[in-house]
């Protein structure tokens, strides 16, 4: 599969999907909305196709041949930072939503044998994507705030030496 070049100000979405008319019917709905989609046929594929960290979403089966969807999701996040990740499913089981969202996917959408979920996939990657960026400023205005807090630290144990200093000196004037 050769490269897909990113046009600009396009979404560039890793599909992670083993049945190839499920793969292909998501990546023609994407691609006539504007999306950027790449395939992999399985959990293996897609943890390859994520080393240079180029896709902007994961969109991730949960039953592939070889790994689970979860079992992915749990490799990539050894690796560090991950886009956001949104789980596809056939079944509606609420213990591999809740799973899932505790490893951190912004979201479970179950694949419906009349592919109504086609029409809310565009929606729901725009809406992960916006509440990952939300997520990455407040992370960065936290650390903002803990390096402030942290100088502001030094700062006041600098004036209190600077106050016992002053205190010393006056002492020994006298």
């Amino acid at each position: 599969m050769k490269p897909v070049q990113k046009k600009p100000n396009t979404v560039r979405v890793l599909l992670m999907e083993d049945q190839v008319k499920v793969a292909e019917l998501i990546r023609l709905h994407l691609q006539n909305r504007a999306f950027t989609v790449e395939i992999a046929k399985n959990g293996d594929e897609g943890l390859k196709m994520c080393h240079d960290g180029s896709h902007d979403v994961l969109i991730v089966d949960h039953k592939m041949p070889g790994r689970s969807g979860l079992d992915v999701i749990r490799e990539l996040k050894s690796r560090g930072p991950l886009p956001p990740i949104i789980m596809l499913s056939g079944l509606g089981i609420d213990i591999v939503a809740v799973e899932a969202l505790k490893l951190g996917v912004m979201d479970y959408v179950v694949k419906d044998a009349e592919a109504k979920f086609l029409q809310t996939l565009p929606v729901t990657i725009t809406e992960g994507l916006k509440r990952h960026r939300e997520q990455e400023e407040m992370r960065k205005a936290s650390e903002e705030k803990s390096l402030w807090l942290t100088e502001l630290q030094q700062r006041l144990s600098e004036l209190g030496c600077l106050y016992g200093i002053e205190k010393l000196l006056e002492i020994e004037g006298e």
